[in-house]
């Protein structure tokens, strides 16, 4: 990376619960900004397009969006993959997890793992 360019981590500011990265080796530059697209953002400072670009959901938020919030969720994810080279869907949850459907709804595991294999597409 040329040292005129600097990374930086840019977090959104409805983020109820951000990630801390002080423990990155070598340290990293992040700020808080108002994301139009993404949870969390990987840009070079004062370069556009973002390079990457993270949609958060825990497993809560993820089940949410199997459901009411379905035509919600993949309009997120369709504006994060055409927004970013690398857009990212991390979901706060392991595969097992959604499998046996642990948790308290009437989404089905089949349903959740359609959702997630759609978005995945």
């Amino acid at each position: 990376m040329p040292e005129s360019l600097i990374g930086v981590i840019r977090c959104d500011t409805r983020e109820k619960i951000p990630y801390s990265f002080s423990s990155v080796q070598g340290g990293v530059l992040t700020r808080t900004d108002t994301l139009t697209v993404g949870d969390y953002a990987l840009d070079f400072e004062g370069k556009n397009p973002r390079i990457a670009a993270v949609e958060r959901k825990s497993k809560a938020d993820f089940i949410q969006c199997v459901g009411s919030q379905r035509d919600r969720f993949f309009k997120q994810i369709s504006l994060l993959r055409g927004s970013v080279d690398r857009p990212l869907l991390l979901i706060e949850a392991d595969l097992t997890a959604l499998e046996t459907g642990d948790w308290r709804s009437m989404i089905t595991p089949a349903q959740a793992l359609s959702t997630l294999s759609t978005a995945m597409q």
